[in-house]
């Protein structure tokens, strides 16, 4: 009876998911999930397996379609021994429930198998899927030990059989410690390259207004700059981007975007960093520095370069994104492994500057509180 409602209310969820179901443009036909089984039943193994198989560095699908297939294999053997024994009444109600959970991430490495095998084999080993495939552990996890202690209590096991099972558990136990850590490896890498994908997102979502910078939305955000330009204005005028996009060019606007912005010069006790120098290459200027968060204790997340105008204004004139060079001279100076990606340096364009002679400084910038702090030192340059 508990089978029945159990299937009665998988075939309902699944009723449901796919009642008036319009395929995204975006994604493959299922045509090639046909054509390709071979390819198919990989992608479902390593959607299985990838919890544990992503962390290795040398052919991460390999290991992670061997794996999937030892877990599919001990889980169908967990599930023949319940139907073995399917009239200890007491047995099923401890199974069963982990057995359908287990199931939930079959099922759902079938469904995206068969969508997402178009777009190709590895992308089996996408961290999104986790969520899903991830489940299968921890019901094999649980249902383990539920069949061990169910074989124990049989009385007719001989003493050699005993420590049969027990071996097995703990070669068990010790490949999912083993499998286990290199994962937990690999997903702290995956965290901070994530992280740091999301703040330079961030950060060129932040200057949208003011600088064009196509190819950043493009790799961080979404390949749409148009429809990301008037999403993040629409957004912004709601008030729903914290903090808010910077709308004018002069810095000072970053104080007056809202009461947390504050556009600061060097405050008591803190160093953010130093612009270092900039030398003149024909129609162009190589600068470079290095800018620290100390609050964060994080390289800046963007430079920005500015001039003094007639107005002793200081005015935005360049953002310098993804320019981190190694400082270990920072390291030993500050005695603090972080500053190790806090230099920058980069050769701009000369045709952002008005002709003149002008005051250069240039600002560290926080994309999490949306605040600048100046860099010390300033140079002057002569732009003919």
């Amino acid at each position: 009876m508990v089978i029945l409602r159990l299937d009665s209310s998988f075939y309902y969820n699944i009723i449901i998911y796919f009642y008036d179901y319009r395929k995204p443009e975006v994604s493959p036909s299922i045509i090639p999930a046909f054509q390709n089984p071979e390819q198919t039943l990989q992608f479902f193994l390593a959607f299985i397996g990838s919890p544990l198989g992503s962390g290795y560095q040398i052919s991460p699908l390999i290991y992670s379609t061997f794996i999937g297939g030892v877990e599919i294999a001990i889980f169908f053997c967990l599930c023949l021994y319940l139907i073995k024994h399917i009239q200890d009444n007491s047995l099923l109600e401890r199974m069963i429930g982990w057995i359908t959970i287990g199931f939930y991430s079959i099922v759902s490495a079938l469904i995206t198998s068969v969508g997402r095998v178009g777009l190709g084999v590895e992308t089996a080993l996408s961290s999104k899927y986790t969520t899903f495939s991830i489940y299968l552990i921890v019901a094999i996890i649980h249902l383990l030990p539920i069949v061990v202690s169910h074989i124990y209590s049989q009385t007719y096991l001989q003493k050699s059989q005993v420590w049969l099972h027990k071996i097995t558990a703990v070669v068990a136990i010790l490949g999912l410690l083993v499998l286990n850590g290199e994962s937990f490896t690999y997903s702290l890498k995956e965290i901070q390259s994530i992280y740091q994908l999301r703040m330079d997102g961030k950060t060129c979502l932040s200057f949208i207004n003011l600088i064009e910078n196509k190819y950043c939305v493009a790799e961080k955000i979404l390949n749409n700059y148009d429809d990301i330009k008037y999403l993040a204005n629409q957004l912004n005028n709601l008030g729903m981007l914290k903090p808010g996009l910077v709308i004018g060019d002069n810095i000072e606007a970053i104080a007056s975007a809202n009461s947390k912005s504050i556009a600061t010069k060097k405050q008591k006790g803190k160093r953010y960093g130093s612009l270092d120098s900039i030398m003149p290459l024909n129609n162009w200027y190589f600068v470079n520095g290095w800018a620290f968060l100390p609050e964060r204790n994080e390289p800046a997340d963007a430079i920005i370069l500015t001039y003094k105008n007639q107005a002793d204004d200081w005015i935005i004139f360049d953002i310098l994104m993804s320019a981190q060079t190694p400082r270990e001279s920072l390291v030993q100076l500050f005695n603090n492994p972080a500053y190790l990606n806090a230099g920058w340096e980069k050769t701009i364009a000369g045709k952002l500057l008005p002709k003149g002679q002008w005051k250069i400084s240039a600002w560290a910038f926080d994309a999490k509180v949306g605040k600048a702090y100046k860099l010390d030192r300033n140079h002057l340059i002569n732009k003919n």
